[in-house]
């Protein structure tokens, strides 16, 4: 392009810009502007309501857990009590058998806690329960012997078989990625002054349902009632309300704390 074609170029461009510029502005256009500044020389704008914030708030909201209660059989062949506690709630109250109906039962629900009334550790210095040498006491049980709660040690009788199973199904329930914790209902109901199943089946329901434990309808058998006990402790021992007997590392049981009648009335 030659010099006086350009030239003719930018007169036509400056004559564009001029007319834009000269137009006349809508009605309002100033007002409008003027609106604008005084907003934000005044600062209203700052003081004008946030938007809504729709995001769910996660933290706030507190889900209830789920605790499944086991009274372990040391067989099989005899029936084993399983509960679903959900806060206050028991339900799914019933009597299983196989590791795999047990297995099928936690795979249901997915609790966040199982708790197992088996023992679920070997005595320090035992390979297996079939083992002869080291102690016949686990560091809980040394514990429940301080505190004076009856218990029978692992390492006699059928108890042997019992806890071969409850290590067992332990592992089987981590690799479903679940929690699992030994407790010990007939000790948790000490600490609660009810009876044991051995007292009377109706006066442990009754003495359930004094926890404020709903659910806990009459004919259940004594393993169902442990389970419903276990599934308690279980709960206490998510809010922080239980103590551990021993250690995880030696063995623990988890226990409920020691409470007076009117403590115990309002768990």
């Amino acid at each position: 392009m030659d010099n006086e074609a350009t030239y003719h170029v930018g007169i036509e461009r400056y004559k564009l810009s001029t007319t834009l510029t000269s137009c006349p502005r809508p009605e309002g256009f100033d007002r409008l502007a003027e609106s604008r500044q005084l907003l934000r020389s005044t600062n209203v704008g700052s003081r004008l309501p946030a938007a809504p914030d729709y995001r769910p708030n996660f933290v706030k909201q507190k889900r209830t857990r789920t605790v499944v209660g086991i009274d372990l059989a040391g067989s099989p062949k005899r029936p084993t009590g399983a509960c679903t506690l959900r806060g206050r709630s028991a339900s799914h109250i019933t009597a299983l058998s196989s590791d795999e109906e047990i297995l099928k039962y936690l795979n249901d629900r997915r609790p966040d806690l199982v708790a197992i009334d088996a023992p679920l550790s070997l005595p320090p210095g035992r390979r297996s329960i079939h083992d002869r040498n080291g102690r016949h006491l686990r560091v809980c049980d040394v514990e429940l012997q301080r505190r004076g709660i009856r218990f029978f040690p692992i390492t006699l009788g059928p108890m042997r078989m019992l806890t071969e199973r409850g290590i067992h199904l332990m592992r089987q329930i981590e690799k479903m990625q679940m929690k699992v914790i030994e407790i010990y209902p007939g000790g948790a109901q000490d600490i609660w002054n009810i009876p044991r199943k051995q007292g009377g089946l109706e006066k442990l329901r009754r003495g359930l349902e004094g926890l404020g434990i709903k659910g806990v309808r009459k004919g259940l058998t004594g393993d169902e009632l442990d389970a419903i006990s276990a599934a308690i402790v279980g709960n206490l021992f998510l809010r922080g309300k239980a103590e551990v007997y021993g250690n995880f590392k030696q063995g623990a049981i988890v226990m409920p704390k020691s409470r007076t009648a009117k403590q115990r009335a309002a768990w």
